[in-house]
């Protein structure tokens, strides 16, 4: 079960973003990884970037963490957003 602690934004020509905090329940008080959130305009669609950052503190050993060492982690934590981002745009057309 993941909660958010803090939750901004902000805006800038056609762009927004936001960035929210993130923790796993497993992770100890001090654990806490942040998402970044990015809207663009790019012609008549919306560009979604997610940036899901702090992971380098967040132990190998981690449950979060599956084991991987960082670079894998983050590369197969990429290809989980991308899935997730593919839905979303199947489900809002």
């Amino acid at each position: 079960m993941a909660r958010s602690s803090r939750s901004v934004g902000s805006r800038c020509g056609n762009r927004r973003h936001g960035w929210f905090g993130w923790r796993q329940a497993s992770f100890t008080p001090d654990q806490e990884t942040e998402v970044r959130v990015g809207f663009e305009r790019v012609g008549t669609e919306t560009r979604v970037t997610v940036e899901h950052l702090g992971w380098d503190e967040i132990p190998r050993e981690h449950a979060a963490r599956h084991g991987f060492p960082l670079l894998v982690f983050q590369q197969r934590h990429a290809e989980w957003w991308q899935t997730l981002l593919g839905r979303l745009r199947e489900h809002v057309g």
